[in-house]
């Protein structure tokens, strides 16, 4: 579901300002280094598996709990890159939910944006009839494209 949303908010984005890159781009790195400590942990709690701690050695948990450390260090810069990439959002979307005042809005982004309108259309008829040619793959691909 997180990605069905994610990848629609990304999809709608009309602006991509500096808050809203800075959040999805610190996002990305947050999970990857949680993803790379979980695998670190995996890995040395392997080499205890038969309960053997003859050749146990501290340094490679030294070595994750420095990766930890600087987890807790990125979330001040993730929050504060969302939290203001959430105005920049909400700016944007007040600004086309202002449209029933002017209607040309919506007409100019349909006109400017029809090549891309029409080839997200044709990738979601792929993707939901099984063609292998849609460059969708997964949920969040669909909802950028449903973006």
């Amino acid at each position: 579901m997180f990605n069905i949303l994610y990848g629609f908010a990304a999809g709608t984005a009309v602006i991509l300002g500096p808050s809203f890159a800075l959040c999805t781009k610190k996002f990305q790195i947050f999970v990857d280094m949680i993803l790379e400590i979980i695998a670190d942990y995996e890995k040395e709690i392997a080499l205890y598996k038969d309960w053997n701690f003859d050749a146990f050695d501290l340094w490679p948990y030294l070595m994750i709990n420095d990766k930890i450390a600087a987890v807790i260090y990125s979330i001040r810069g993730l929050s504060a890159g969302c939290y203001y990439g959430g105005f920049e959002q909400f700016g944007t979307l007040y600004h086309y939910a202002d449209g029933w005042r002017d209607p040309n809005i919506f007409f100019d982004n349909v006109t400017n944006n029809f090549g891309y309108i029409y080839t997200a259309g044709r990738d979601l008829i792929f993707y939901m009839i099984g063609d292998r040619r849609t460059p969708v793959k997964d949920e969040y691909g669909f909802a950028v494209l449903l973006g």
